[in-house]
């Protein structure tokens, strides 16, 4: 793993070398603390929920949401599940997905969205770069959303009901 602490200018400079120099697409986030871990937002609350408890009221959330939305979610369907899941973390429910783009100035935004410009909380942010081609070449995907074994799987779930 490769650390580089740059500024907003080089940042830049890194992102145009990498567009002229088609170096194809890489997985990108941003965090406002460097320090945090990269951890999903079920993860961070373990404590609070258990995972066949987090499976087994996933229905009548996924309800809750057909009432709102219309949108009706297949729970045993792999692809629904997915698109579900994507569906309520934008809406703040903690869930086992970490959100990444492939736009490096996106992962910038959520880096710097939060951060007080005459308070700032944390001394450093953190943009993280993956290369998810080469690590679905090398490495096991697990698309089963229920699979407790520690894994890193790149999906992309269907946007279905999903604006966000």
């Amino acid at each position: 793993m490769e650390t580089k602490q740059v500024n907003w200018g080089q940042f830049r400079e890194l992102v145009t070398d990498h567009i002229k120099n088609n170096r194809g697409p890489r997985m990108c986030r941003g965090q406002a603390n460097s320090a945090w871990k990269m951890q999903t937002s079920f993860h961070r609350q373990q404590s609070q929920l258990q995972w066949d408890q987090y499976f087994d009221i996933l229905p009548r959330l996924a309800d809750f949401v057909f009432t709102e939305t219309g949108f009706k979610y297949d729970l045993n369907e792999p692809l629904h599940r997915g698109a579900f899941l994507a569906f309520i973390q934008h809406h703040g429910f903690p869930t086992p997905l970490l959100d990444w783009t492939l736009s490096p100035f996106i992962a910038a935004y959520f880096a710097f969205s939060g951060i007080e410009d005459m308070l700032p909380q944390f001394d450093e942010v953190a943009i993280y770069v993956f290369d998810h081609m080469l690590w679905q070449s090398k490495f096991k995907q697990v698309y089963d959303y229920t699979d407790r074994s520690q894994h890193v799987t790149v999906l992309v779930p269907f946007s279905m009901g999903n604006r966000r």
